[in-house]
């Protein structure tokens, strides 16, 4: 009975490592600007911010802006 629990806990413990090591995998993925995804992400981002920016400095020219 005792081996049945210990191999249960083994297997337990692999499914454990597998889930961390592809939990972690995916995060990284995510803020790595190397992937596709990740770099038309920040792009986009930094274009937003840029366009804003922009915005404001004209509004601010014009006087709209107290």
């Amino acid at each position: 009975m005792a081996g049945i629990w210990w191999t249960l806990l083994e297997i337990g413990g692999w499914v454990a490592e597998i889930l961390v090591g592809l939990d972690r995998e995916m995060r990284s993925g995510a803020r790595d600007e190397d992937t596709e995804r990740g770099r038309l992400r920040s792009e986009k981002r930094l274009r937003r911010r840029w366009t804003r920016r922009k915005q404001l400095r004209t509004q601010k020219r014009r006087g709209e802006k107290q």
